[in-house]
């Protein structure tokens, strides 16, 4: 009788469910593209299902920093004689969500009503902004040797038409019945989206009052679920799930509060400056940029080219002074983004991500064609979670394989099989790992040669000596930080 967990039969049936995995995550991948619309359907109704528990834990997640500062610095008065958690939970909550609507209300009084005049003011005049920007369309298109200037526009003004889905008119429907088609198409398309707003006031308020309870059993919450993990995984899977959960939270947390925090600093300082120098719909402009805002690399743009639209039009005298104050705003648009993204941005984010530019435009741009709009906002700390786990399971690869890990070591030129890292590192400052017999002392490290006889030492930086104890070896590791270490020419 064949031993079916024998060594070697273990091999081939570990093999064997790898390829079963495989086969079978390439098979529900090809299902999921070729019935991706209605999986997609499905989805959007789970979400709508769902979008009161959703509401309720986006609010607790953006709530949780305030609460655990107030329970932590505030309200630790309540336990000096005897503990009594749940009143000091409910304490910091309660408080938490006022602090929460003395500043939706701040911001709500200050912004709304000069928003709600810009709006109407706008809406007065969208006709008559419509028809001169037609005008300067026309006008570019003949200087620029256009044979029939106004036909080109009205191909235009139609393609916009079959973008807003609007049927109604044709390619011979005279200029005027256009814009007018699109004034009135875009006018639906911002009432649709006030009326989906409205229709999720109940889910709102369902989610607030989730959030609250969320936070008053937060801790309960984690219990339970950490006694499920460690009842169902083996100890080094718990240890990994609870490590991923602890980096996403960070990931997300630092990046979501930071994107709201950086949100509401560029609307204000837009609104400041845009009110001293007198330019037209301040606040409206200073909102728009504010919320385009938190979209990554993509959102400066959405927020700037239609403002910058609206001071044109608004500008009074001829075309070269409404360019000058375009030009003067796209200059104060520039310079706010310049020092939000290299001053201000990281110092509230912080390095959230750690992806590099072009990753963070392909996330925003694959997430918000497969999300919408909300998958601009969470594109980016989504794709930065993924890449760390594969960062995580390429380093445990290369670990067990006695490879560096640094990417550094696999630079162009580099055979990185027949290449001793122990001992040969270029003269840029890295950071390497030896294993010495264990001491007591640094002093004790500088003069330890048994594991350091194959290199010979120009300038070595000892100062951030660290030990780590290895209770698998009996050694310590030290990280010896080295500005020029070569291999011993007599080895």
């Amino acid at each position: 009788m064949i031993n079916l967990f024998a060594n070697k039969d273990m091999k081939l049936w570990k093999k064997a469910l790898y390829a079963f995995i495989v086969g079978a995550s390439l098979i529900l991948l090809i299902f999921a593209i070729i019935y991706f619309p209605s999986i997609s359907a499905k989805i959007n109704g789970v979400i709508k299902a769902m979008a009161a528990f959703i509401y309720g834990f986006v609010l607790a997640f953006i709530c949780n920093p305030i609460y655990k500062r107030l329970h932590k610095y505030v309200f630790k008065f309540v336990d000096i004689k005897k503990p009594h958690p749940r009143i000091r939970n409910l304490l910091s909550i309660i408080t938490t969500y006022l602090i929460f609507a003395i500043i939706i209300a701040i911001a709500l009084r200050a912004v709304v009503p000069e928003i709600i005049e810009n709006w109407e003011e706008l809406k007065n005049n969208v006709t008559s902004y419509a028809s001169e920007l037609y005008n300067y369309a026309i006008d570019i298109l003949e200087d620029v040797g256009v044979e029939d200037p106004h036909a080109t526009a009205n191909e235009f003004l139609f393609k916009i038409l079959k973008m807003l889905n609007i049927a109604d008119v044709s390619k011979d429907t005279p200029s005027g019945e256009i814009m007018s088609a699109i004034i009135n198409g875009v006018v639906a398309y911002v009432t649709n989206i006030v009326k989906g707003a409205f229709s999720h006031v109940f889910s709102f308020i369902v989610g607030f009052i989730l959030s609250f309870y969320f936070l008053l059993s937060k801790n309960e919450l984690i219990s339970k679920i950490k006694r499920a993990l460690i009842a169902f995984l083996p100890e080094n899977g718990y240890k990994r799930v609870s490590h991923f959960v602890k980096y996403t939270n960070s990931t997300f947390g630092k990046y979501i509060l930071g994107a709201l925090c950086d949100a509401v600093l560029v609307g204000c300082v837009v609104t400041l400056i845009l009110t001293i120098f007198k330019f037209p719909y301040a606040a409206l402009i200073g909102v728009v940029c504010g919320v385009t805002n938190i979209i990554p690399f993509y959102g400066p743009f959405i927020g700037a080219i239609p403002s910058g639209i609206l001071i044109f039009l608004q500008t009074p005298g001829d075309t070269m002074d409404k360019f000058w104050r375009v030009f003067a705003f796209a200059m104060i648009i520039l310079v706010i983004q310049q020092i939000d993204g290299n001053i201000i941005a990281p110092h509230i984010q912080g390095e959230a991500t750690g992806l590099s530019p072009i990753m963070v435009i392909a996330a925003v741009t694959f997430c918000s064609h497969v999300f919408g709009f909300v998958g601009m906002l969470i594109g980016v700390p989504v794709v930065a979670v993924i890449s760390y786990m594969l960062n995580c399971l390429i380093e445990s690869k290369l670990k067990k394989k006695d490879l560096p890990t640094s990417v550094e070591c696999y630079n162009v030129g580099i055979d990185v099989h027949n290449t001793d890292f122990s001992a040969v590192y270029d003269e840029n400052e890295m950071t390497r790992e030896i294993s010495v017999p264990k001491v007591k002392n640094k002093q004790e490290v500088e003069n330890e040669d048994d594991d350091l006889d194959s290199i010979t030492t120009e300038e070595i930086d000892i100062s951030g000596l660290s030990d780590i104890n290895d209770s698998n070896s009996g050694e310590h590791k030290v990280s010896v930080k080295a500005s020029k270490i070569k291999k011993n020419k007599d080895k």
